[in-house]
């Protein structure tokens, strides 16, 4: 590339062998600031680039910038957010991010629903209006949940895509600032307790025949770790000599992906977890899937799911989900003692605030002692 003559050519990103032609320089401003100018040349031959280098050479020394008058009035008109979202969030912004195949997806079915209502606006026209219906329109809906009929559907993450992944691709792409960002208001989000089975259940489960899926359920017993976590276990994370598993990578949607954090971490291996992996990946290859089921291959979630709740069936316990073993554990690190920011580090919570939530689990013996105390007259 030629500072002089603006010029050149540079291989082909993810193309071995292959070469395009760019015009690069830099210029100064009207502002008086220095910046870059770098794209493909619009004709791919020496003679198509060496003349646009020139001719937006040109442009910069005249004007301060190196488009013409119709594409500088393009670049200042702003998109409507069916076109933003499509030229710029996905191919762009997600990726900048580092959003995992689960969350596209879960974006996408937001977007879905969220697209017939603001997608023909501009960025900087939000229609105030036509939002508040939809959010009314979504507390007045029915859905069956648990073969109970429920009414109203949750506007949070609705709004949450809309303030923290549609406005603030917006503005780190230079069309809004943060002060155009409308208020939006969101439900205050109700205090539920976790869920988790007690050690009764645990123990009845993990008292059956070991299987793939109790395997699993043993790893998230002792181990506190995800699903998808789980699931992307291979041989190789599992360090007996250390007495530890490392928890490097998570499935999301089927993809071999970061953990939820994008922090890899370890865990201690429970003598009883490390009874039931020495015996099960004794003859694992370093690459091979700890968790697979009897065709060899990697489970769903899905199917890790139904699996569980057999097993629970099988153990004549409660039908808990596999995510409330999870719940199980971080609980009982925390009513054994194990300060807060151990048990973070080892659950893989983003925040200290996030384990809190399970306080009311872990302090369930403090509160019938409490309650003991009450004075009788």
């Amino acid at each position: 590339m030629s500072a002089a003559k603006g010029w050149g050519k540079r291989r082909r990103r993810g193309h071995p062998g292959e070469f395009v032609f760019v015009v690069q320089f830099a210029y100064v401003d009207r502002e008086g600031r220095r910046k870059q100018w770098r794209q493909h040349s619009q004709i791919q031959s020496a003679a198509g680039a060496a003349a646009e280098a020139k001719r937006r050479m040109t442009l910069a020394m005249e004007t301060g910038d190196p488009r013409g008058v119709d594409e500088q009035c393009e670049a200042q008109r702003v998109p409507t957010w069916s076109a933003f979202v499509t030229e710029y969030v996905v191919p762009v912004h997600y990726v900048r991010i580092g959003a995992t195949p689960a969350t596209l997806q879960r974006y996408a079915d937001l977007w879905r629903w969220i697209e017939p209502i603001i997608g023909k606006a501009q960025l900087d026209e939000w229609p105030l209006q036509r939002w508040q219906m939809f959010e009314a329109d979504l507390m007045q809906r029915t859905r069956v949940v648990k073969g109970e009929t429920v009414v109203g559907v949750q506007i949070r993450p609705h709004v949450n895509f809309v303030r923290g992944t549609l406005f603030k691709a917006a503005i780190a792409a230079g069309y809004l600032e943060q002060e155009q960002v409308p208020k939006f208001t969101v439900p205050k989000r109700p205090k539920k307790l976790k869920a988790c089975p007690s050690p009764t259940d645990m123990m009845a489960v993990l008292a059956l025949p070991t299987t793939w899926v109790i395997v699993a359920a043993a790893l998230a017993t002792f181990t506190t770790m995800r699903m998808g976590e789980i699931r992307a276990l291979r041989r190789k994370d599992i360090d007996l000599a250390k007495n530890r598993i490392n928890v490097l990578h998570a499935l999301s949607a089927d993809q071999v992906s970061t953990t939820k954090g994008k922090q890899e971490r370890w865990v201690a291996m429970h003598p009883r977890l490390r009874e039931i992996l020495e015996v099960w990946i004794r003859n694992m290859l370093p690459l091979a899937r700890v968790v697979t089921n009897n065709k060899g291959k990697t489970p769903g979630r899905q199917a890790v799911l139904a699996a569980f709740k057999r097993a629970c069936r099988m153990a004549g316990v409660y039908e808990w989900s596999f995510h409330s073993i999870r719940h199980f554990g971080v609980t009982e690190l925390l009513r054994a003692g194990v300060p807060a920011a151990t048990v973070q580090r080892t659950s893989g919570h983003s925040t200290v605030a996030q384990v809190e939530n399970y306080w009311h689990g872990a302090s369930d013996d403090a509160a019938v002692d409490a309650v003991a105390l009450i004075p009788v007259r």
